[in-house]
């Protein structure tokens, strides 16, 4: 991935001082955009990878490769040059150093996109719901039921998963959302209280049952359920946690037909589902990775 990394910032180098340097030969650009201007574009798109390659290299590796996903797909920005004029309007360079920082941009986003998904899955692994678990109840019938779990080399308290999880910045983004599209705003702060117990109500759900070392939430809507669990375990011989995490969607009565059903729009939705569940408890791991416990 750094040989493309490289790469790719060699071609978008080469892009941006090829206009820069020619501004007034590429065709039909704003009357505003000025050479220093695109330069400054250009390093400003830089210290994006910049920051998302250096958060790789020290460990936060999903933000990391996050950043270094959006550097990347700032290199498709060059086709918006055919929008103002067609293919054989520019010059054979204009054309090579647009069509090279294309290449190399999606080049590194397949990989980008390739090592992330090698790194989640590798540490994130599916599994049966253990004896006990509150989500257990969803089993069977017409209603969904999944389970992932990981383990990190510490002991690690229910209230701090809960309080991690529901703090990275993965679930900041979907918190960021439910506060824009269904007016579910949340803080920080709520999501301690939620994680010690003197709270439940957070966000866009709400607790349905507690356990020492499990907690159940029910969406606003009550389709969903969200289910957090701690277990002890030994790596190499050390104290260790299971962390697990695990959804439920439970069918609605189909007015049409009379019969339970998860809906269209959840079995669609199913595979990014199970994506996001490991990206999520990758995060929540990788947050607890770095942090001492409270």
């Amino acid at each position: 991935m750094i040989g493309l990394l490289l790469l790719y910032a060699v071609a978008s180098l080469l892009h941006f001082a090829h206009n820069a340097e020619y501004l007034s030969d590429y065709p039909n650009l704003p009357l505003w955009l000025t050479r220093n201007g695109v330069y400054l574009a250009g390093c400003a798109q830089a210290v994006v990878g910049i920051l998302g390659y250096l958060l790789y290299r020290s460990g936060r590796q999903l933000i990391g490769l996050a950043l270094i996903a959006v550097y990347a797909g700032f290199g498709f920005d060059g086709l918006l040059h055919y929008t103002r004029a067609p293919l054989e309007a520019h010059t054979a360079a204009m054309n090579f150093t647009i069509g090279f920082e294309v290449v190399t941009a999606a080049l590194l986003l397949i990989c980008v996109l390739a090592v992330a998904a090698r790194q989640i899955i590798s540490s994130i692994q599916p599994c049966e719901l253990p004896p006990g678990a509150l989500l257990r109840q969803y089993l069977g019938g017409s209603a969904y039921a999944d389970c992932y779990v990981t383990e990190i080399g510490r002991p690690v308290t229910h209230a701090e998963y809960v309080a991690a999880f529901y703090t990275t910045w993965v679930f900041k983004l979907e918190r960021l959302l439910l506060k824009w599209l269904v007016s579910r705003p949340s803080t920080d702060a709520q999501a301690q209280e939620l994680a010690s117990g003197t709270l439940d109500e957070f966000a866009a759900w709400s607790v349905e049952s507690r356990g020492t070392d499990q907690l159940l939430l029910s969406d606003f809507r009550g389709r969903t359920r969200s289910w957090l669990m701690v277990a002890g375990a030994e790596i190499n011989g050390r104290p260790a946690t299971r962390l697990y995490f695990g959804s439920a969607v439970v069918p609605a009565v189909d007015r049409k037909t009379g019969q339970a059903t998860l809906g269209f729009t959840y079995r669609a939705l199913l595979g990014f589902h199970k994506l996001y569940s490991r990206v999520l408890l990758r995060a929540a791991r990788s947050w607890l990775t770095r942090s001492r416990a409270f």
